[in-house]
């Protein structure tokens, strides 16, 4: 997932294995959804959120936001089956 950074205490960061997967560069973030159904009422809605806040307040929980809707789940960068090349895809959204 590609997410615009509003705020962050930290302008880069690239922490890659197979416990997690992060990325935060020129505000942007990248980091694996994991494995998304799209039967699965709550993948679709991360898939189709619109905000989404990391971490708020050190809280360990990912909010999923679209209009009025919040969808809340513990904060969980676990890679799946990505490789490392795959946290470059949100680059081409970094304007230069």
């Amino acid at each position: 997932m590609c997410i615009e950074i509003d705020s962050s205490n930290i302008n880069s960061f690239n922490f890659f294995n197979h416990h997690g997967a992060l990325k935060i560069e020129s505000g942007i973030a990248t980091f694996p959804l994991g494995f998304l159904n799209k039967d699965n009422e709550n993948d679709m809605f991360k898939f189709n959120a619109t905000h989404v806040s990391v971490n708020k307040d050190t809280s360990g929980i990912m909010l999923f936001i679209k209009g009025d809707d919040t969808l809340s789940v513990p904060m969980d960068f676990w890679p799946g089956k990505i490789e490392r090349c795959h946290m470059l895809y949100c680059d081409d959204y970094i304007e230069k």
